[in-house]
């Protein structure tokens, strides 16, 4: 009997393992990148991404409800309530398609921040330092040559 519980206290616990290892190895590979000198605009970027995509979050959750008023204008015949309810849907849509631009802009330059090392691993290039701030996927270390002048 004791040995079915442990059986079955076992899948929870691996099931949570697995979440910490994967934040775990997130963490190992993207910390250097979010937490090495200079890239407070990195984190901005981040952030702004998060931010913009709740917002588009809401707007589409705001488009579902004029979808109802827009359905109730028709069945009700009212035509002061149908125009107010088109008018809403342009600027809606406007809103959704600004965010949606500026969004994927965002997330663009984020990924070629990500592509491009810190400064610090230029600096420690070019000082002929080992570059310590320049860590990618676990152990491997990024080697930079300094740029040629």
């Amino acid at each position: 009997m004791a040995a079915n519980q442990e059986t079955a206290a076992r899948p929870a616990d691996t099931e949570t393992t697995k979440k910490a290892g994967v934040i775990r190895r997130f963490l190992r590979l993207a910390g250097p990148f979010f937490w090495s000198e200079g890239t407070w605009t990195v984190r901005l970027l981040a952030v702004g991404v998060i931010v913009l995509t709740l917002f588009q979050l809401g707007v589409q959750i705001r488009i579902n409800w004029w979808n109802r008023d827009f359905y109730n204008a028709l069945e009700q015949r009212d035509w002061n309530a149908f125009t107010h309810v088109m008018l809403f849907f342009v600027a809606l849509a406007g809103v959704s398609m600004v965010v949606a631009v500026y969004q994927i802009y965002l997330k663009q330059l984020l990924q070629l921040r990500w592509r491009v090392p810190p400064k610090a691993c230029w600096r420690s290039a070019r000082q002929n330092r080992p570059p310590r701030h320049c860590e990618t996927r676990g152990q491997q270390r990024l080697h930079l040559s300094a740029p040629q002048i």
